[in-house]
């Protein structure tokens, strides 16, 4: 049999034809529908931006190079009072403290409350010095405090 093409007449109304705008049975890997032309732009700008932001980073190494000047120093306690290395602000990049003698506890002027066992070291960044302050551990236990850092 064959088949006999469907003929319109003026009174039967046309069906718009409906865009696509979303491709079908496209899903990323979260199970979002998406749209390869869009995907592909936002990708691009992505990685535009990345490459950007590495640029930018880049350019402030340069321009500071190796910056900021070794700071060292050492403290023995006397007695079991709270010090600290400075009095008044001392911003460090980077530094390293190590304990050595007796056990120390570190904190902020009201607390001293992180144990630093003898032969160990912590790191900060970015840290003013004058607001760190340590304390025996023990009482009567004098203990010594090395650090070593890079100034701002």
């Amino acid at each position: 049999m064959a088949k006999v093409p469907k003929t319109i007449t003026a009174s039967e109304p046309i069906e718009e034809v409906k865009k696509i705008t979303e491709p079908i049975g496209q899903k990323n890997v979260a199970g979002i529908q998406i749209n390869p032309a869009i995907e592909d732009t936002l990708t691009a700008r992505v990685d535009q931006s990345y490459v950007d932001n590495c640029y930018v980073e880049a350019s402030i190494v340069k321009m500071l190079g190796f910056s900021g000047a070794v700071y060292e120093n050492e403290d023995t306690a006397t007695t079991d009072d709270p010090r600290r290395f400075e009095t008044s602000s001392k911003k460090l990049r980077d530094l390293i403290i190590q304990v050595s003698g007796n056990d120390q506890l570190f904190g902020n002027v009201t607390n001293q409350r992180y144990k630093v066992a003898v032969g160990e070291a912590i790191g900060f960044t970015r840290v003013d010095l004058s607001l760190l302050y340590f304390k025996n551990a023990a009482a009567g236990q004098n203990g010594t405090v090395n650090i070593l850092g890079v100034e701002e």
